[in-house]
């Protein structure tokens, strides 16, 4: 008890310290959480979480009953499934998404099993369709409450636990598999063509089987102790947009982009330092496409007639000798 003394008026505090005993604990695709097995499937946005009770009271559970509310992020209910994994099911959804954008989900389960004070239990398990960046709200439901009752083990007694939560959010984040390293480059650059670009770096975490999409050419990637290096020197301007997956991970693929400017010469998408570099590589007869006109600083620029005539046919090409 606190007790406050402001000019002649005096406030006494009642003070306590919040303990959540309700939280929604993520499971990965296989996990066991008591009696139920994790649906996870997150190259779906098939999300599963594990409801963990911590007792209040230690004894054999019969039955509890755990209301929440949560937002649609859509016309229908995010709620794939619902299951007890301790007790006989009683679960209960009733979808207004269409109406007022909320569900009601009423996790219920009845029957008998051991628990002990302050020793979590997983009790119940909900999937969810957490696809398109979704988070889901999830609040407790005034009326439905959140109780478990409890029977004393030896002695003729029972109690009714009126379970501690905040509020919670849900959503896809356990998914990502593949994630920047800290000293990593920034995985979407704007590179300029010709130019070194800063490494990559991707945290695979425990999938082996991991392949990228193909990449600006000029850059690779390179795998070593579970990271993902992805660097090199491009020579052809462009957006590269790129993809890391895993066949056999159950892992939301990482998407990003590498966007390539050119300060320097471009033709045919690929970059020269100077013109002249690029009409050694040119053969008779050969048709080329010219992004800019382009200024050169080498003196007695030596172009094959065949090029000059491909040039005219092909745009207005500027050249400036010093």
């Amino acid at each position: 008890m606190l007790k406050y003394c402001i000019s002649i008026f005096c406030i006494l505090i009642s003070t306590f310290s919040f303990s959540q005993r309700l939280n929604w604990v993520f499971t990965a695709q296989g996990d066991q959480i008591g009696d139920c097995i994790s649906n996870t499937i997150c190259k779906q946005d098939q999300v599963c979480f594990a409801l963990e009770y911590i007792p209040k009271y230690t004894g054999v559970l019969t039955s509890y009953t755990l209301g929440f509310s949560a937002n649609c992020g859509g016309n229908s209910s995010p709620i794939i499934s619902a299951s007890s994994c301790s007790l006989n099911d009683n679960t209960d959804i009733t979808d207004a998404c269409s109406f007022v954008g909320l569900v009601l989900l009423q996790t219920s389960g009845s029957g008998s099993i051991n628990v002990t004070k302050d020793v979590p239990i997983s009790i119940h398990q909900v999937c969810f369709d957490l696809g398109d960046g979704l988070d889901l709200i999830l609040e407790e439901d005034e009326i439905l409450g959140l109780t478990a009752n409890i029977d004393s083990i030896g002695v003729d007694k029972s109690y009714t636990d009126f379970i501690d939560y905040q509020t919670a959010t849900v959503n896809n984040s356990n998914c990502f598999c593949f994630i920047p390293a800290a000293d990593s480059g920034n995985p979407n650059p704007m590179v300029d063509c010709l130019t070194s670009m800063d490494a990559i770096k991707y945290e695979l975490s425990d999938c082996n089987d991991v392949s990228i999409s193909e990449l600006p050419n000029g850059i690779s990637a390179t795998i070593n102790n579970g990271l993902m290096e992805i660097s090199g020197t491009p020579n052809y301007g462009g957006v590269f947009p790129y993809t890391i997956y895993s066949p056999s991970c159950d892992c939301k693929d990482a998407n990003a982009t590498i966007q390539i400017d050119s300060s320097a010469i471009v033709i045919n998408g690929k970059c020269y330092a100077d013109i002249q570099d690029a009409f050694n590589e040119f053969i008779p007869g050969q048709t080329i496409r010219i992004i800019k006109n382009h200024t050169t600083t080498k003196p007695g620029l030596n172009v094959p007639p065949q090029v000059i005539i491909a040039l005219k046919k092909q745009v207005t090409w500027k050249i400036k000798n010093p």
